[in-house]
């Protein structure tokens, strides 16, 4: 009798098959109802390991376990069939093991449904007095708010759906442009202190109405409106709500109608990111505290508003203590809500915590998974430490979730570049401008791209581009004294510093750039006072900045009055930048610590090698040859060197001749004939752009004089 006939006779076929339906229809149970009760994701995984395991228990059972008229009797007397049925159980065992422990199991990986998205579009204000239009935009937003609690709906952010407002487009042209499967449209009529709300849910692919609903209330009975229009949503869209996301997404924070008023005329004036703009939304999220304080949602209003003032104008320390005093409140207030912890991942990143800020970010994402700020912010810490990859598709995903935003996609075109993604990101940055062709910060991106590719020329007619567009953008010109710096024209980048501070007499010149021209020209080590009027954010910085000249016991000093944590022994490198790690092992090498220097480092050199990266052009190609000449590895960094310039790297070549650790290699005969090449090109460069007319003529009072100034953050 054969084997398979044996495994028939034997009913090990119909038990593996009886076995396997049943646990399938056990795991679509569980899938159904563990969301319901908050059971964790890996209360899955475990559940389908058991199941897994029990197979081969069934398999030997259905095998030795044979039906006989006086019961069941163990029967093994076929040695090879035994031997075979335990090497199949054996083998089943330990593929689930490996499965569990190493895998990487599709229920982990949470795979989004493109079925269940939607994107809240404004509604439609009815009203005989226009300026009740913030009511009829909040309404919406806070309602497009409570669904980004929803965890696997995909909801499209407040910008891009608010972008497409009073167009002609139908369900199906804005569904595409959205990358929405469904709309949420409605209308707000007021009379009086009567309301009436006018809502529905919209199929995109064939433009049924899914759900459709009129309210006739007062205004006074806003919050239950919102709740019912979101719970029908939600029921509409097959998406079950969990017990504990059901009372997040009902908790509207306030129960006072006036002080949610405010509210939503301080969420009309956000999306603006004007200075004045923000002033006013800030304070009517502060009236909004006033009329009552243990409104939460108020104070990340508050925050956000003082946040995006400090982005576009600065604040002085005051402005960002109480940013963080608001913060702190919402989250005393409301310790589930999402926004408030995204913003408390800003105050630590402030104060340079970023394993902190990222696990508030984290949190704040499971709290408001649809949040496409969460995303992008989050994105930012990623690259700074050495994650550019996996920011990468952070900002993706903020991207899916507010397409028509044209910051979020040139931050998506630059994170492209940052991962040697360069086509891309040239084709992103081109279709970004295409659509948008007055957007000036788009070209401030697309020249950052050429420069990465070598061409100064290119690069400085592309700023040019988005100077007519916004002749008052501060960072547009700043950008210009970027180029010179990367291509270390220090001539250049000192004229360009002058200009930009008689242009731009209320801003400060990016300290970065103010000092590699000091260093350049000789300012810091000519005159000892210069240092002490400079700016620096962290302590970090300025012992970076005392590295490259060399004196490495105030470098030491500084850090230890700063506590910093690359001074431990065992320090944690992985969410430091790369440039931060070389600086405090070139510190150590140099003051005694040599084995705890070279420690770091040989680390700073491996993920230099990996190409963990930040988001900085500047140095991008250089680590590893900077860690190599520290390490006192010349021949290896010459070899670094000249693999950068066989791939035509021609920028950011000059922090290699300007760091007096690298003094040794310096001497090494291999480094002039590695780094002689690369000068070239970059000169070469530097005089076409000069023919191009595109660089000024020196200035006559250059920039080389220190200027006291705080920058914004």
């Amino acid at each position: 009798m054969s084997f398979w006939q044996e495994l028939k006779q034997r009913r090990v076929v119909k038990t593996v098959a009886s076995y396997i339906v049943a646990a399938w229809v056990l795991v679509q149970v569980a899938d159904t109802l563990f969301p319901a009760y908050d059971v964790p994701d890996w209360g899955m995984r475990l559940l389908i390991l058991v199941l897994a395991l029990g197979l081969p228990i069934a398999i030997v059972a259905a095998w030795a376990l044979q039906r006989t008229p006086d019961g069941l009797r163990w029967d093994v007397r076929s040695r090879s069939g035994s031997l075979r049925i335990a090497t199949l159980a054996a083998t089943v065992t330990g593929v689930a093991l490996v499965w569990y422990f190493l895998g990487k199991p599709a229920i982990e990986v949470q795979v989004e449904n493109e079925e269940r998205s939607i994107a809240v579009m404004p509604f439609t204000n009815l009203s005989r007095d226009r300026d009740n239009t913030y009511f009829s935009d909040g309404l919406a937003e806070t309602t497009l708010d409570m669904l980004t609690q929803v965890k696997g709906l995909k909801v499209i952010a407040r910008d891009s759906s608010f972008a497409l407002r009073g167009g002609e487009s139908t369900p199906a042209e804005i569904g595409r442009k959205l990358g929405a499967a469904h709309l949420l449209e409605g209308s707000v009529q007021q009379a009086g202190n009567l309301l009436r709300v006018t809502a529905h849910l919209v199929r995109v692919r064939d433009g049924i109405r899914l759900w459709s609903r009129k309210f006739d209330r007062s205004r006074d009975d806003i919050f239950s409106i919102q709740d019912e229009i979101a719970l029908e949503v939600v029921k509409a869209m097959k998406t079950l709500l969990p017990k504990g996301q059901r009372d997040r997404l009902l908790d509207q924070g306030t129960a006072n109608a006036a002080a949610y008023n405010e509210y939503m005329k301080g969420l009309a004036l956000l999306p603006l990111q004007e200075v004045n703009a923000l002033r006013e939304a800030g304070k009517h999220f502060n009236k909004a505290i006033q009329l009552d304080p243990h409104y939460a949602r108020a104070h990340v209003g508050a925050a956000r508003a003082m946040f995006g003032i400090g982005l576009t104008e600065g604040l002085p320390d005051e402005g960002w203590k109480l940013h963080e005093q608001h913060v702190q409140r919402a989250l005393e207030l409301a310790p589930d809500l999402g926004e408030a912890h995204v913003q408390q991942g800003i105050v630590l990143v402030n104060k340079d915590d970023m394993p902190a800020a990222e696990r508030e970010y984290r949190r704040g994402l499971d709290l408001a998974p649809g949040y496409a700020t969460g995303y992008e912010a989050i994105a930012n810490l990623l690259y700074s430490t050495n994650r550019a990859d996996e920011g990468l598709r952070m900002i993706a995903r903020a991207v899916a979730l507010d397409p028509m935003d044209g910051n979020l996609r040139v931050s998506y075109s630059g994170a492209l570049g940052q991962v040697g993604r360069l086509d891309e990101a040239e084709q992103q940055i081109s279709r970004v401008l295409e659509d948008e062709p007055d957007f000036a910060v788009g070209y401030q991106q697309k020249a950052m791209l050429k420069m990465l590719q070598g061409q100064l020329t290119g690069a400085l007619q592309t700023l040019h581009q988005g100077w007519a567009r916004d002749p008052l953008n501060y960072e547009l010109f700043n950008a210009e004294c970027a180029l010179y710096l990367e291509f270390g024209a220090y001539p250049e980048l000192d004229a360009c510093l002058t200009r930009l501070l008689a242009r731009f007499p209320k801003h400060a010149l990016d300290p970065d750039y103010q000092q590699q021209a000091w260093v350049a020209n000789g300012t810091l080590e000519d005159d000892p006072g210069a240092l002490e009027q400079t700016y620096f954010d962290e302590p970090i910085d300025r012992a970076s900045l005392l590295v490259q000249l060399g004196r490495y016991k105030e470098a030491l000093d500084t850090l230890l009055r700063g506590n910093d944590g690359l001074l431990e022994t065992s320090p944690d490198i992985s969410q430091r930048s790369l440039w931060q790690v070389l600086t405090v092992g070139s510190i150590r090498l140099n003051t005694g610590d040599k084995e705890g220097g070279r420690r770091l480092l040989d680390g700073a050199l491996a993920l230099a090698q990996a190409r963990a990266i930040g988001p900085t052009p500047h140095l991008r190609q250089w680590y590893d040859a900077i860690a190599l000449g520290m390490l006192g590895r010349h021949q290896e960094a010459c070899a670094a060197i000249r693999k950068s310039g066989d791939a035509g790297v021609i920028t950011a070549w000059r922090k290699l001749d300007l760091t007096k650790a690298l003094d040794e290699l310096h001497s090494a005969p291999c480094y002039e004939m590695a780094l002689q090449p690369i000068r070239a090109r970059a000169a070469e460069a530097v005089q076409a752009a000069h023919d191009a007319g595109l660089i000024p003529p020196p200035n006559p009072a250059p920039a080389s004089a220190p200027v006291a100034a705080t920058p914004t953050r």
